[in-house]
């Protein structure tokens, strides 16, 4: 009876090729994000092999349920360093295993959530508007557009025109969609600190909302009741001008009301020291002989290959 024996080459040792043998060599669930190897290349090597130009710096971060002392007592192992020189071409060795703290290498901390993107910019509302301007008759005004001037009761004011509004217009029209804003005729120093009504234009704007069209608004305050009914609200006279639709930007206390708004922003929390983790370090080497031929295998015999020698190693 004989027995047939196969040998298949071993692949040279490289940065990825060492990472992912001892993710699966090294005790159990060390897994490969938390193997670090890193490759130098020596000034000097000590064995005249191509490959051995190179050593290895392993560090083997402690996660999970793998303790540090167990990763560093398998490193340690002659039969762990035995596989290790079995798995690659060069004729590597493992050297100055160490147990520290050290920081944990960016490629391995966990990823970082993404800023939030701030919220789209909303475009200012528009809606649609019938706007017509009040204007005392007889203290410098303008008379354009205006179709009778009309005498009243009551003092003019801003308050004094929503009154009547709210009482003139359809139903349906709410005092949320009326505007009245007192606007000086003439801009100077004593105009800009005067109390006096009859110095200021009146500018309504009636927004068009609900069931209550355009075309309503308008012919209502068109008709002449509207105006005997200004005329008879009023203690002084008026002029109105005609009617005009518009799409206008709708001003902030006649928006419909908002959201409330959102909380203060959380304060940065402080600033956290870099992570430590425990880690296992070790350097993987070229194992050299006095002549600097090393231990590669087939390169240096030691015992002629036979059935019998194979029997005596087994």
């Amino acid at each position: 009876q004989t027995l047939a024996i196969q040998t298949t080459a071993a692949p040279a040792a490289s940065v990825e090729l060492l990472r992912e043998y001892f993710a699966s060599t090294l005790p159990c669930c060390v897994g490969l994000r938390n193997v670090e190897v890193t490759q130098r290349q020596l000034s000097a090597p000590t064995v005249n092999i191509p490959g051995c130009e190179f050593e290895y710096d392993v560090r083997v971060l402690e996660r999970s349920n793998v303790a540090a002392s167990d990763v560093a007592a398998a490193a340690r192992r002659a039969l762990f360093r035995f596989q290790l020189d079995d798995a690659f071409l060069e004729p590597l060795s493992i050297k100055n295993v160490t147990v520290g703290t050290t920081l944990v290498p960016s490629p391995f901390l966990p990823p970082s959530p993404p800023p939030p993107s701030p919220p789209p910019s909303a475009p200012p509302p528009l809606e649609e508007v019938v706007r017509l301007v009040i204007s005392p008759v007889g203290s410098g005004g303008t008379s354009t557009g205006t179709r009778r001037k009309l005498q009243g009761r009551s003092p003019l004011s801003e308050n004094s025109i929503l009154a009547y509004l709210s009482s003139a217009l359809p139903r349906g029209v709410s005092g949320r969609d009326v505007s009245v804003i007192a606007v000086p005729r003439r801009r100077s120093r004593l105009l800009q600190s005067t109390t006096d009504a009859s110095d200021f234009d009146f500018v309504v704007s009636i927004f068009v909302r609900g069931d209550i069209s355009a075309d309503t608004l308008v012919d209502t305050v068109s008709s002449n009741d509207f105006e005997q009914g200004l005329a008879d609200s009023i203690d002084e006279p008026l002029a109105i001008s005609d009617p005009v639709q518009e799409v206008a930007v709708v001003p902030s206390p006649f928006l419909p009301p908002s959201s409330p708004p959102d909380p203060p922003a959380l304060p940065p929390p402080p600033s956290t020291p870099p992570p430590l983790e425990d880690v296992v370090r070790f350097d993987v080497v070229c194992a050299g002989t006095e002549d600097g031929t090393g231990n590669r295998r087939g390169l240096v015999a030691r015992v002629p290959l036979s059935v019998s020698s194979v029997r005596a190693f087994v």
